[in-house]
């Protein structure tokens, strides 16, 4: 069923209003309502919501050009129509320079037309209307849309073919983008592969993923966040939606957490090797020294040596023995038994391979201290990348002591 028409007709003519009201008699879907002036059609408006005004052009009291800029004050965007039977091309100009919707000269004919006429005329301005109201829906939206992106706590982005479509301020920041714009920008020339690292990955049946990575920024800083990425398939092109934390706060503190746990397990299970008194010396240094390990994270193999007449003696080994032995005979051993220190991983290295190979490396070593002097020394190597230089020499320092001390506890059980 067509939407009913609701149309004000003021014509003081009562033989042209019942020409008019005949040319609608077969049209149910219009209704009309009469008024003889300008005045009581305009309060007729005010009560009554129409969707078409049919203005007489000879009125008494305001004129019909009067009434259309007066209509024009109260509603901007209602169709309204010039009937008249002065049809003369000045009047036309002067009714379409008063904004008019048309202009119908009255005549048999005219009057039949009016039904065909006005029903144009009101779906068009329906139409209108409607459009006007979906592209101020669309603007709304993309304002809110910009709002959120904008202010969002999440950093934000779309791909498709790999390149932005739409990056926000927060992902800027989470990358160390600046203000420079991404859209068409490839991904991977915000930050290079190599700078980016991914911890863990987990994928459902739908295909969205949630990852957490680190990546070095252009100034050099390391974010670590979490990424929610979503496959998006929008009329056969397929984007990627991703939205992204930056958890390097809470990364952090669960790494601190970590590394207090792994210290303190390395620490206690260094002595209770002493008090459980199981196997002999070498069997007590050898666990102690994969305890150290573990509590030093980063570090993959090392050694501890017992001085033996003055000289060096490994009595425990994790790793290529090679490594180790190149290491102490680049330093002289009076020097490493003086303090806990950080080497420089390429001394004494010769060839430019080895200096490369070295350089990913560092080497630490403490001395081991045990019935009140120095009787060995505790060497580690492992990735530079991994270590904060004062957390790692403090906690190295106590692992050399630790172990001193179970060397002293066990000789002291070993002794009753």
């Amino acid at each position: 069923m067509a939407k009913p028409y609701h149309i004000l007709v003021i014509e003081d003519d009562p033989d042209d209003a019942e020409l008019i009201r005949l040319g609608f008699e077969k049209h149910d879907e219009f209704f009309l309502d009469f008024t003889t002036t300008g005045e009581d059609g305009l309060k007729k408006m005010a009560e009554t919501s129409y969707d078409l005004v049919s203005v007489d052009f000879a009125l008494p009291g305001i004129s019909g050009l009067d009434v259309l800029e007066l209509v024009r004050e109260f509603d901007r965007y209602i169709p309204v129509v010039m009937v008249t039977g002065r049809d003369t091309e000045d009047l036309q100009v002067v009714a379409f320079q008063k904004h008019a919707t048309s202009y119908v000269a009255k005549s048999v004919d005219s009057f039949r037309s009016l039904p065909h006429i006005f029903e144009v005329i009101i779906k068009e301005a329906r139409f209108n209307i409607e459009k006007k109201t979906i592209q101020k829906d669309e603007a709304r939206a993309r304002a809110m849309i910009r709002c959120v992106l904008k202010n969002s706590p999440t950093g934000i982005y779309l791909l498709r073919d790999g390149r932005f479509r739409q990056a926000n301020p927060k992902f800027k920041e989470i990358f160390g983008c600046g203000d420079e714009e991404l859209i068409d920008v490839p991904f991977w020339s915000v930050v290079s592969p190599e700078n980016f690292e991914c911890e863990s990955s987990e994928k459902n049946e739908n295909g969205i993923s949630l990852q957490e990575f680190g990546v070095r920024r252009k100034d050099g800083s390391i974010c670590w966040a979490e990424m929610l990425i979503n496959p998006v398939v929008y009329q056969n092109d397929k984007w990627i939606l991703g939205n992204i934390i930056d958890v390097t706060e809470k990364k952090e503190d669960k790494d601190e957490l970590l590394r207090h746990d792994r210290e303190l397990t390395a620490l206690h299970n260094i002595i209770m090797r002493a008090i459980a008194a199981a196997g002999d010396v070498d069997d007590l240094l050898d666990g102690a020294l994969s305890d150290a390990l573990i509590g030093l994270a980063g570090m993959e193999g090392g050694g501890i040596f017992l001085l033996e007449d003055g000289r060096p003696v490994l009595r425990s080994l994790r790793g290529p023995v090679e490594d180790l032995v190149r290491f102490m005979d680049r330093h002289p051993v009076e020097k490493l038994l003086e303090d806990p220190q950080i080497h420089a991983a390429d001394d004494g290295a010769e060839e430019e391979g080895e200096k490369e190979k070295e350089g990913m490396r560092l080497w630490a070593s403490a001395p081991i201290e045990y019935q009140n002097k120095t009787t060995g020394l505790l060497v580690v190597m492992g990735r530079r990348d991994y270590v904060k230089e004062d957390e790692f020499m403090a906690l190295l320092k106590k692992l050399a002591r630790q172990i001193g001390c179970m060397m002293e506890v066990s000789a002291r059980l070993r002794s009753r």
